[in-house]
């Protein structure tokens, strides 16, 4: 009897339209994206009422590529600042980020 990859010989489909479910797990209905939004945005919203999770800003890390010598850096901003000052990695020429 000859093999036939990627099917299972008693069903017409191939294995790979046949879905397998464990016990005890259910198929849940498809939701929109829509719907998918507004669930995300209910959490949220709980999670911060509860105040179990905390929002708070970090540094901003940006890459800058130096005016000198063209090599890439990457520098760490803190909140608010717009120009933070830097030392080339390459060639050491000191610069502001734009």
């Amino acid at each position: 009897m000859r093999a036939i990859f990627g099917r299972n010989p008693t069903s017409p489909l191939p294995i790979s339209a046949i879905t397998c479910r464990s016990k005890g797990q259910q198929e849940r209905p498809e939701m929109s994206k829509q719907a998918m939004r507004d669930e995300a945005e209910r959490l949220v919203k709980e999670a911060m009422e509860r105040k179990t999770v905390a929002v708070k800003q970090g540094n901003t890390r940006i890459e800058a590529v130096c005016g000198k010598c063209g090599a890439p850096n990457r520098i760490s901003a803190a909140p608010g600042q717009t120009r933070v000052p830097y030392t080339c990695k390459e060639c050491g020429d000191k610069q502001k980020t734009l």
